[in-house]
């Protein structure tokens, strides 16, 4: 795995625009961040499990939306490959004390744009301490949920395996932008109960996961829009 020390998590460098808008909105703290991780013969075993019929199935019935055949043959295909490394969004060790509700204070804009799945209680309240991890994806299209929350539920199951400096992480989840009502729509329709009971349920529902709507304007393309109402 690689990690890179960083004094104010606010500066961490991107390369897509609207990761680095919300990394520009968290609390300016100390951290590891763990930027990626490679596959190892024994995650790829694991790896290949999450991906057979029964639980991408069940998957699908928790986290309804758009897992393309393109997007499972990609990670079938591609991943399906020991030098395979998977990237990191925001995969955090802190080097400070803080709360996840004074970290991500100006990522929320409203306090009903955050979804808690487990029904963990306020997000505000999660105490992170020194070497407390948080893991969240970056998203702009609400129909990836599926993909992007299960690139997260990746991270969690090949941690000990592939990332074994890092603990369990205190809080993970998935920033999305698009539209707001979209957004809404979707997480409110979510249950884990829709899981089957007789399958070995996923590591996303023992931990708090938020589902956060954080909106988010191009600044070039509205003035792009705006030069063209104006010829």
């Amino acid at each position: 795995f690689e990690t890179k020390a960083v004094q104010n998590m606010q500066l961490h460098s991107v390369r897509v625009e609207f990761e680095g808008m919300i990394y520009s909105r968290l609390a300016p703290v100390s951290a590891t961040m763990f930027t990626s991780f490679r596959l190892s013969p024994t995650g790829l075993e694991k790896y290949k499990n999450l991906l057979r019929r029964p639980f991408i199935d069940n998957w699908l019935r928790v986290f309804p939306g758009v897992m393309k055949d393109g997007v499972l043959n990609n990670m079938k295909n591609y991943y399906m490959d020991e030098r395979a490394v998977f990237q990191l969004d925001i995969c955090a060790s802190l080097s400070q004390n803080t709360s996840l509700g004074a970290l991500m204070k100006d990522v929320v804009e409203h306090e009903d744009d955050v979804f808690d799945f487990n029904a963990r209680g306020s997000w505000k309240d999660i105490q992170l301490g020194t070497g407390d991890v948080v893991m969240f994806e970056f998203c702009e299209d609400i129909t990836k949920l599926p993909t992007k929350v299960f690139q997260v539920e990746r991270a969690l199951q090949l941690r000990e395996i592939c990332i074994t400096e890092m603990p369990v992480p205190k809080a993970v989840g998935v920033v999305f932008n698009g539209e707001r009502s979209k957004f809404h729509d979707v997480v409110n329709d979510l249950t884990k109960s829709n899981w089957e009971q007789h399958l070995p349920a996923p590591k996303v529902f023992d931990l708090p996961m938020f589902l956060i709507y954080s909106s988010y304007i191009n600044i070039f393309g509205e003035v792009r829009k705006v030069s063209g109402e104006v010829r």
